[in-house]
C-alpha cells in the first residue's frame, strides 16, 4: 500500500473512531435527558383538559347544563349572593358531573363564574344529597 492511502486509511479509521464516540455521547446524553415513564405521565397529567372533554362530561347527564345555567341566571353562582334557583339545585346525576369536573374544567366553561360557580353548586349538590333518602337514584 502506497504511504498516501495508509494515511488515508489511518485517516478515514480516525474519523470513524470519533464519530463512534460522539454517537455513543450522544445517545448517553441523550439517556439521560429522557424523562421516565412517571414523569411523562405526571407532565401528562399537568396539561389541561380539553374544553370539549368538560363539555361532554356535562352533555351526557340529561338537562345538567340546564340545571347549570338556571343556578347562574339566579345570580346563585355568580359570587354576589343570590338565591338558589326556583325548584332547588342539580339533579343528582348532575351533583355527580359538578364534583367530579376540575378546577380547571370550570375556568374553561365557565370563566366568569370561577370560583363562585363551582362553590355554589357543590353547596346545591351537598344539601340535596343529604335531603335524599337513602337507595334514591337521580
Amino acid at each position: 500500500m502506497a504511504p498516501t492511502s495508509i494515511f488515508a486509511a489511518a485517516r478515514i479509521a480516525t474519523l470513524i473512531a470519533a464519530i463512534s464516540s460522539l454517537t455513543m455521547a450522544a445517545r448517553s446524553h441523550q439517556q439521560q435527558q429522557q424523562p421516565s415513564i412517571r414523569s411523562s405521565a405526571a407532565a401528562a397529567s399537568l396539561m389541561p383538559p380539553n374544553p370539549m372533554d368538560c363539555a361532554n362530561d356535562i352533555q351526557k347527564v340529561p338537562d345538567c347544563m340546564d340545571q347549570i345555567n338556571r343556578t347562574v341566571s339566579s345570580g346563585y353562582g355568580r359570587g354576589g349572593g343570590g338565591l338558589p334557583p326556583a325548584g332547588g339545585g342539580p339533579s343528582p346525576a348532575c351533583c355527580r358531573v359538578v364534583n367530579g369536573l376540575d378546577d380547571i374544567c370550570w375556568m374553561l366553561l365557565f370563566p366568569e363564574y370561577f370560583p363562585a360557580l363551582p362553590a355554589a353548586l357543590k353547596a346545591l349538590c351537598s344539601r340535596s344529597s343529604s335531603s335524599v333518602p337513602a337507595g334514591s337514584s337521580g
